[in-house]
């Protein structure tokens, strides 16, 4: 899971780091607005985070489903041979 975090997280929030102080202090610069050059590249950085999460929490869902089948799976295997040997011997 930690190859995963780091690649989404690092891609989208690190991706759109750069992006979002870049265009915060440009439409900042030309408008004049202080505010516009710190609160852009927050809310920009800020939706990046909560995508790259929400992304995140849904395949850490999904494996989880994965592999509670598959253990499911094996422990069915694992009595079915117990009982089949248990008859054998």
């Amino acid at each position: 899971m930690s190859g995963l975090a780091g690649g989404l997280f690092g891609g989208m929030v690190g991706g759109s780091s750069g992006v979002a102080i870049g265009m915060g202090g440009a439409m900042g610069g030309m408008l004049g607005s202080v505010a516009l050059g710190i609160a852009l590249p927050a809310l920009i950085i800020g939706g990046a985070y909560t995508g790259a999460r929400k992304i995140f929490q849904a395949q850490v869902r999904r494996r989880t489903r994965s592999l509670d089948s598959l253990l499911r799976q094996i422990a069915e295997r694992v009595e079915a041979e117990i009982a089949e040997r248990t008859l054998e011997g």
